[in-house]
């Protein structure tokens, strides 16, 4: 399986909901502006993924009425939700909230900082606890 199907099946990963969950974001709004980015909404909702959700869509039709449950795409079209996981570019649905800099001042070579909130300018992993070389 991929890091993508992977995502969408468990909702641990790059999405909005998670990284919010584990304060690296400081929103779990999708970058489509419509809603949460969670795995529901990635899957049946998101604008940004419309074409990929089109195709997973027309193939399921041939044998099932969509809306299916996640559970369904996953056991029986595994096949059709696998290349729509991998059509996905995370990149496109990354949150506006972050962003990856170069830092001399961290021991992490990219790390993701958050740019609004009360973390503004923190790193998102250990040098948020003080591991940072300053």
């Amino acid at each position: 399986m991929t890091p993508n199907f992977t995502t969408l099946v468990t909702g641990h990963g790059n999405i909005g909901l998670y990284l919010y969950k584990y304060k690296i974001i400081d929103s779990q709004t999708c970058s489509c502006k419509k809603g949460e980015q969670t795995t529901d909404h990635i899957i049946y909702d998101c604008e940004l993924v419309e074409q990929e959700r089109e195709r997973l869509n027309a193939a399921v039709l041939r044998t099932e009425k969509w809306l299916i449950s996640k559970d369904i795409l996953v056991n029986k079209h595994s096949k059709n939700f696998k290349k729509f996981t991998e059509g996905i570019t995370f990149d496109k649905l990354k949150s506006t909230n972050l962003y990856v800099v170069e830092s001399s001042n961290c021991i992490h070579s990219r790390i993701i900082y958050s740019k609004i909130g009360s973390n503004q300018g923190a790193c998102s992993f250990a040098c948020s606890n003080g591991a940072c070389i300053k």
